[in-house]
């Protein structure tokens, strides 16, 4: 996940990829773990600190069959930049996108090349299964929410659209899992609720998402504890609809 420019030593310190790293974190808890494949996260060190000759090196060190981008309006250019740069080297990685810029709507990024597979919204519940059809040479055509580069260089149409309704407790924190590390330096985000009810006409979120889902006050108590013994210092909670959630209150006595 690149930083919001510009990037050098003295950069903003809100760079922290808590989407890649859970994603990184849901392959490795799915009940039929995928056969000679293993996930890491880039750490925000790296992609804060490092200009694009430098990322692409670092990431061609390892030989990755797969490299993945979240996509924010601050990086999208230059992560498809660097994705290009990528595949100029070593022709065969398959390149995946995904993040809110994501979706059917956005014409600009999908009629950009450089990457093979874009996804859209949340992926926790479905990121194995692409994993697994991607390893397997399979058919994708069989994933959810999905858009693939076509032989003819077009990007498909988005696949069947299924809406986000998995419990927030299906997967682990990646903080708890080791796919993301706490720095006391840096904000540490945190989600305990997902989906928004609201119709509100300039957000994509509810299209996303209109399932309201929660972590459960014990959980939410236990990761807290878990981050505040690890060294973070500041909480910033990415809650869409933080206030919506049943037993507020109570919630809030609690943390």
């Amino acid at each position: 996940q690149l930083p919001v420019p510009p990037p050098s030593y003295y950069a903003a310190t809100g760079n922290v990829p808590l989407a890649a790293a859970s994603l990184a974190s849901s392959l490795s808890y799915k009940e039929t773990p995928i056969k000679n494949l293993t996930a890491t996260s880039v750490a925000p060190e790296i992609t804060d600190n490092m200009g694009d000759t430098e990322l692409v090196d670092f990431l061609l060190e390892s030989n990755p069959d797969y490299v993945g981008f979240s996509l924010y309006l601050w990086n999208t250019e230059r992560s498809l930049h660097l994705a290009r740069e990528l595949k100029k080297q070593k022709s065969d990685i398959t390149i995946l996108i995904g993040g809110p810029e994501v979706n059917a709507d956005n014409p600009f990024l999908m009629e950009q090349l450089g990457y093979d597979i874009a996804v859209s919204g949340e992926a926790e519940h479905s990121f194995g299964k692409l994993m697994k059809s991607l390893v397997e040479k399979s058919p994708l055509s069989s994933v959810e929410n999905i858009s693939y580069r076509l032989p003819n260089g077009k990007m498909s149409e988005f696949t069947h659209n299924v809406s986000a309704d998995f419990p927030l407790t299906d997967f682990p924190s990646p903080y708890t899992s080791g796919f993301l590390s706490v720095d006391g330096a840096r904000s540490t985000y945190l989600e305990t609720v997902r989906g928004c009810k609201s119709q509100c006409t300039y957000c994509f979120y509810p299209k996303s998402s209109q399932n309201l889902r929660t972590l459960n006050i014990d959980e939410t108590v236990k990761l807290i504890s878990h981050l505040k013994e690890s060294g973070a210092r500041e909480l910033v909670f990415l809650d869409p609809t933080f206030n919506h959630r049943p037993g507020f209150e109570n919630f809030l006595d609690a943390i």
